[in-house]
């Protein structure tokens, strides 16, 4: 523990090397973790599907939960059976000159095919005041499997500084 404090002591004295540090713990804390989201054991890949967020440039989308499973600290992603699943998605745009965040949050289903690897993206159009969640097929991109509209989007505030 005590040459931990002193390893990263000397890391402050060395910015270039604790920026790099700092950027490789962020991607290692900010991988997939996949979350099992079915009774029985482990199976293989081929015989599941996983279920798993794409985030874009000032969107972030993320399942909170999925057929009941709530989403853990470091879960991002769901492993599931085949069939159809039901999960509550949740985005929310953040541009970093505005002051305002818009957001929503919907409930979609969809049907998983073992051996498939689904991404579940999101936009908000704040001009048209309009929000959608889609998923695709790694095996077949560009090909919405479920798409569904938000009813409405919510006007986040960032507090007065």
């Amino acid at each position: 523990m005590n040459s931990a404090l002193i390893f990263f002591f000397r890391m402050k004295k060395k910015p270039a090397a604790f920026l790099l540090t700092g950027i490789i713990l962020s991607m290692v804390l900010g991988a997939c973790s996949v979350r099992k989201a079915y009774f029985g054991p482990e199976l293989e890949k081929g015989q599941i599907a996983v279920v798993k967020p794409v985030k874009k440039l000032y969107t972030d989308v993320e399942i909170k939960s999925l057929d009941g499973y709530e989403q853990g600290y470091f879960d991002s992603c769901y492993s599931v059976l085949p069939g159809i699943h039901t999960m509550i998605v949740h985005v929310i745009m953040d541009y970093p000159c505005l002051h305002d965040n818009l957001q929503f949050t919907l409930e979609l289903s969809f049907d998983a095919q073992a051996g498939h690897t689904y991404g579940v993206h999101g936009t908000i159009l704040p001009l048209l005041n309009d929000g959608y969640v889609w998923v695709e097929s790694e095996k077949e991109p560009d090909v919405a499997i479920a798409t569904k509209h938000a009813a409405s989007l919510e006007l986040l505030s960032a507090p007065n500084l």
